[in-house]
């Protein structure tokens, strides 16, 4: 939830349940290696939030939100 809130300063707040959620579905279904590293892990390198940080910006494009 932190990762949405924080990349996600610009979306009103009328939608902001449905950019986590629809987030989260982008996530699990482009970036499954992202998701399943930090579910086994539980730790955010600098690495994984760089990475992180491309995928949210990659679903802020797309406006499914």
């Amino acid at each position: 939830a932190y990762a949405a809130i924080h990349h996600a300063p610009n979306v009103p707040v009328d939608k902001a349940l449905a950019f986590e959620s629809g987030l989260s579905q982008f996530l699990k279904s482009k970036y499954a290696a992202i998701v399943d590293k930090l579910a086994k892990t539980n730790e955010l390198t600098g690495d994984d939030e760089k990475a992180l940080s491309a995928a949210i910006e990659d679903f802020r494009k797309t406006g499914t939100y």
